[in-house]
């Protein structure tokens, strides 16, 4: 017995496939990976860095930091 794999896309990304099949390497498991690659606009990625622009940096510096100090990975 066997069972189909399903990726759920929106129909614009769809359009962007540019491959979809088995990763190359097996890791032991009864199930293998799939690699799913697209065709991306790295203008509309470039345009997306205005996100982050109002994050409040100096906190998650300081975040940072206080995690580092701890010793905690996060």
């Amino acid at each position: 017995m066997s069972t189909i794999d399903l990726m759920l896309t929106i129909p614009g990304l769809a359009s962007d496939l540019a491959k979809c099949s088995i990763w190359g390497h097996e890791y032991g498991s009864d199930h293998r990976a799939i690699r799913t690659s697209f065709w991306i606009d790295t203008d509309m990625q470039a345009s997306q860095e205005g996100l982050f622009k109002n994050a409040p940096w100096d906190r998650i510096r300081e975040a940072v930091e206080r995690q580092k100090e701890a010793g905690s990975p996060w």
